[in-house]
């Protein structure tokens, strides 16, 4: 993918962030169509030069900032928290489904945590992600 992703930046005449290859990879999960098209977005928003945030910016994905935020306020235990980081992610545009999906990556490699314990969070994370899919409210 990588190659078939520089030949592009190069017949188009585009400016590539060292990063954003990597990023563009991550976003995409490797799915070349999926990039093609994130790389026909942002030059029409962003110009030439194109950077790891104006990827990111295009595709939509939730950020690891706001993942890693959101997972801290889960831990620290505090309900009011966490439901404020709940409304901001929402607020923010942020797709649920994809949260969840983010979230579970964190879980499993969070040091911190014991494997029994990432296994209730991830079986908890996997009914509100059937629960979405099943169309229920993101709130819930």
């Amino acid at each position: 993918m990588t190659s078939r992703v520089l030949h592009i930046f190069n017949e188009e005449g585009l400016d590539l962030d060292p990063h954003a290859l990597l990023t563009l990879s991550s976003i995409s999960q490797g799915d070349l169509r999926r990039a093609i098209t994130y790389l026909q977005g942002a030059p029409c928003l962003f110009g030439s030069s194109i950077s790891t945030k104006d990827l990111i910016s295009v595709s939509g994905v939730v950020t690891p900032d706001v993942v890693q935020g959101f997972f801290a306020a889960c831990k620290s235990g505090n309900f009011e928290l966490a439901n404020k980081e709940v409304n901001n992610v929402i607020a923010k545009g942020n797709p649920v489904s994809q949260m969840i999906s983010r979230l579970f990556d964190v879980v499993v490699e969070a040091n911190d945590l014991s494997d029994e314990q990432k296994v209730r969070i991830i079986k908890k994370m996997g009914k509100s992600d059937k629960r979405l899919i099943d169309g229920a409210d993101e709130f819930l």
